[in-house]
């Protein structure tokens, strides 16, 4: 099945599928493909045509490693009894967490949970910590599904995970949010721990967040929202030039993407990439997802954070 994703900027691939898509066009070299993928084909034709696809396979991954600025949509990261299983254990964890709000207030609350749960009620986050099980949710079934991805993006057979930095978080329709909790503004997540006051370096940390929806969203519950230019590849933006009259001036609405997506797909977003919560007035359910984050190695300017080191040889 072929879906396409709204937009005009160039937008990365589907590999499962291997369906691409760029802007609102799909690549008619690859639709063939697939069409022939889907037919009986002569065997003496079949090496040819695996040669053609692996080829192209290749060159739409390269476009993603060595484009700073991208992203890419991989589907179904996580099974369907995956998703399910773990919007089950997450509703109950929300569940308490809005009951004991209920008693002791809005920020009190936080006081009563686990420290590594790490509440934050203006997101209606929490740390990816809450999740039981969560360090073998991220090595035994993320990681698989994305491995080859994040080696030909750090060049290297093993990637960081950076557990301080890895989220459950919930986002609502408009006029439904709890109290104090707002969707996310423009941002990139490359400016983790920049301090935009001493301005000091203004390169993103060279990072793949891989944001992971358990509903679908996008179109009925809130999703991404992002903006595909190159001069965000290698610069932070300032405070100022993040602000949404800003943006509006700089960005038109034509050049901004939100996808479509299912329970189970993942954004894999570089850390310059200029991104926020999608939300339209039609909206009626909320979304939960996931943030896991790599590196390939534990920059310097996160020495607090607790790093995994997940792939070959992992301790």
């Amino acid at each position: 099945m072929v879906r396409r994703i709204k937009g005009t900027a160039p937008i990365a691939f589907r590999d499962d599928r291997v369906v691409f898509v760029i802007g609102d066009h799909l690549d008619h070299g690859c639709q063939e493909r697939l069409c022939s993928r889907r037919t009986k084909t002569p065997a003496d034709n079949r090496s040819a045509l695996q040669r053609n696809w692996v080829q192209s396979v290749r060159q739409h991954t390269e476009m993603f490693t060595n484009t700073p600025n991208q992203i890419r949509i991989q589907p179904a990261v996580l099974p369907t009894q995956r998703v399910a299983s773990l919007k089950a254990q997450i509703d109950k964890l929300y569940e308490h967490i809005y009951s004991q709000r209920e008693e002791e207030g809005i920020f009190e609350v936080t006081q009563t949970l686990p420290a590594q749960w790490k509440w934050t009620p203006t997101s209606s986050s929490l740390s990816i910590q809450a999740i039981p099980n969560h360090r073998a949710l991220v090595e035994d079934v993320v990681y698989p599904g994305l491995r080859a991805i994040l080696e030909d993006y750090f060049n290297q057979l093993h990637v960081w995970w950076n557990l301080d930095a890895s989220w459950i978080r919930r986002q609502y329709p408009m006029n439904q949010a709890p109290k104090q909790s707002h969707p996310h503004s423009w941002h990139q997540d490359g400016a983790l721990a920049f301090d935009f006051s001493a301005r000091k370096f203004d390169a993103p940390l060279r990072m793949l967040t891989c944001w992971v929806t358990l509903d679908e969203c996008g179109k009925s519950a809130p999703g991404i929202e992002y903006i595909l230019d190159p001069s965000h590849a290698s610069r932070l933006l300032t405070l100022k030039e993040l602000q949404v009259d800003a943006i509006n001036h700089d960005f038109p609405p034509r050049s901004r993407n939100r996808p479509e997506l299912s329970s189970g797909d993942c954004l894999l977003m570089t850390g310059g990439l200029l991104h926020r919560t999608h939300q339209s007035p039609n909206m009626n359910r909320h979304r939960t997802s996931l943030e896991i984050r790599f590196f390939g190695s534990p920059p310097s300017l996160l020495k607090e954070h607790q790093f995994i080191r997940v792939g070959h040889h992992t301790v």
